[in-house]
C-alpha cells in the first residue's frame, strides 16, 4: 500500500502528449520504465491516469481536465512518477 502523505504539483505537459500517441510511444515509455503500470478512467474533464510502481511505494494522479494547474498531479511516496514518464517522455 503507498503512503498516505501526498503533495500536489503541476504537470510541464499535457498528459495527452505523453500518453496520446500510440502503442510506439507506449512501447518506448515501457522501456524506460519497466515497473511502472498505469490506467486511465473517467472521461471528458474528469479524466485522470494514475500510475504506480511494482513496489506498491508510489503512485501518481494526473487530472487531464486542467492539467497545467498548481494541483494537477498528486503525487505518493518516495518516487515522483508522472516526472519520471515526463522525462523518458522527453528523452
Amino acid at each position: 500500500m503507498p503512503p498516505v502523505d501526498s503533495r500536489k504539483v503541476a504537470s510541464p505537459i499535457d498528459p495527452e502528449e505523453v500518453l496520446g500517441r500510440g502503442w510506439a510511444q507506449d512501447f518506448a515509455l515501457g522501456l524506460y520504465l519497466p515497473d511502472v503500470s498505469l490506467t486511465h478512467r473517467g472521461e471528458g474533464a474528469e479524466r485522470q491516469v494514475q500510475l504506480w510502481d511494482e513496489g506498491g511505494t508510489s503512485v501518481a494522479i494526473v487530472d487531464y481536465g486542467e492539467w497545467w494547474r498548481d494541483r494537477a498531479v498528486t503525487v505518493y511516496g518516495e518516487r515522483d512518477l508522472w516526472a519520471e514518464l515526463v522525462g523518458a517522455y522527453s528523452a
